[in-house]
């Protein structure tokens, strides 16, 4: 998005000068016969920000996020799939956010096409890796600007990932994006450009291999159309400490549920809401023996 009242998460833009133009295989030493395999780490998408992992070839997700204002009852969901094309280096995915109007009616808001490459998925040795993978996207505005869903243009997001394993059980996640939307309209039918940015980051701490404790923090400004050619910033500042667990089953479906209360703090207002999350990753082929 991928975190406003008005249209949620909007997978919050990030970018970032580019990567190195060569990926880099992940360079794992096999372990010894005898050796017991530690059980593998969630490397699941936080809530309000990207770890920078792709999927896995031949294994897509289904993403499900709902944010509730308890004080007014407004809401969002988001529903997000997303498909390797062949191999873990190339990416794609579609998010398709919902929002809850004044008068209580829900409305599909503008719905992302999103393309992520796996630039970099480094061994730093002991099994801690660092994940960079950018991400450029393109808004089509199926919401309605005059109802507050959507910016009533096009726009386009470029946006910048990265993960670092910290030991075993701490990991951080980076984020950095911009968002422009050239022909942005509001409710009065002006139009300007508007420019978004985010700047994010993020400590996940892992007591168990399938449950982990995380916070995400996040700096947001906001463009609103207030006049033809004329915009106002909004700033806001969100912290969101959150749980989420992994179940995996035999068949290679993995459920990943979780939680969240994020904090909201603009010079307005302070607002403290919840999110109810859900990943669904499954196999739908077998993979082919290509690398990232």
């Amino acid at each position: 998005m991928h975190t406003r009242r008005h249209s949620f998460t909007t997978l919050l833009a990030l970018i970032g000068l580019p990567v190195a133009a060569a990926a880099q295989d992940i360079a794992t030493a096999p372990e010894p016969a005898t050796a017991t395999a530690a059980p593998k780490k969630i490397q699941d998408n936080l809530f309000l920000m990207e770890e920078a992992y792709n999927q896995e070839a031949g294994v897509i997700q289904h993403i499900q996020l709902f944010q509730l204002d308890p004080q007014t009852h407004a809401w969002s969901y988001a529903l997000t799939d997303e498909w390797p094309l062949l191999d873990q280096r190339n990416q794609i995915s579609l998010t398709v956010p919902v929002n809850r109007l004044e008068d209580e009616r829900a409305e599909i808001a503008d719905v992302w096409l999103n393309y992520r490459v796996q630039a970099l998925m480094h061994d730093m040795g002991n099994g801690d890796q660092l994940a960079v993978a950018p991400r450029l996207s393109l808004s089509i505005p199926f919401g309605n600007p005059d109802e507050g869903a959507g910016r009533g243009g096009s726009g386009i997001q470029l946006a910048i990932p990265a993960s670092l394993d910290l030991g075993p059980q701490f990991t951080v996640h980076a984020n950095a994006g911009v968002t422009i939307t050239p022909g942005a309209r509001n409710t009065a039918g002006n139009h300007a450009s508007t420019l978004d940015t985010t700047l994010g980051a993020a400590l996940v701490w892992l007591p168990l291999s399938k449950l982990n404790a995380f916070v995400e923090c996040l700096y947001i400004t906001e463009a609103d159309v207030i006049g033809d050619a004329k915009t106002d910033r909004r700033h806001s500042f969100i912290v969101s400490p959150a749980l989420r667990a992994a179940v995996d089953f035999d068949s290679g479906l993995q459920v990943v549920p979780g939680l969240a209360m994020p904090v909201e703090m603009t010079s307005d207002e302070t607002v403290v809401s919840a999110i109810l999350y859900l990943s669904l990753e499954h196999p739908l082929w077998e993979p082919t023996t290509a690398k990232p």
